[in-house]
């Protein structure tokens, strides 16, 4: 879950949402977070701090890129998934734990990334002009 302080306001989101207007809550808690002082309770907790490219906090819309960004393998596993599934002929609603192994790189690819990354950057990161410094 995430949670940011600002003065005497805590933000938190809790997920599923409990009402509809709350769905945007989380990445709108993490962008506030990210652009005001670069970090999230949890960064905050391991001493990271989200940067752009010049050292400086990040602006609204790069924070949105990048939480899109993070989205790329986690959703492309789900797509793959869901071919694989179809084409096999399991159905819509059968579970293949080989299908899911499979898949399961994609949903890593934006942390298996840093791995191969020369600077050891986050595939998001990396596309959205960001990066993670100690803080």
């Amino acid at each position: 879950s995430g949670e940011c302080a600002f003065g005497s306001k805590t933000f938190s989101t809790s997920w599923p949402p409990s009402s509809p207007g709350r769905a945007g809550c989380r990445p709108a808690n993490r962008g506030r977070c990210w652009t005001r002082g670069g970090q999230t309770l949890p960064m905050k907790t391991w001493r990271f701090r989200l940067v752009d490219g010049t050292g400086h906090r990040p602006s609204r819309s790069r924070c949105w890129v990048r939480y899109s960004l993070a989205w790329i393998g986690p959703l492309a596993s789900l797509v793959a998934y869901k071919a694989i599934v179809i084409l096999a002929g399991y159905g819509m609603a059968r579970f293949s734990i080989a299908t899911a192994l499979a898949v399961l790189p994609l949903s890593l690819l934006n942390f298996g990334w840093a791995i191969v990354d020369r600077e050891r950057q986050f595939l998001h990161d990396r596309l959205a002009g960001t990066r993670l410094v100690k803080a």
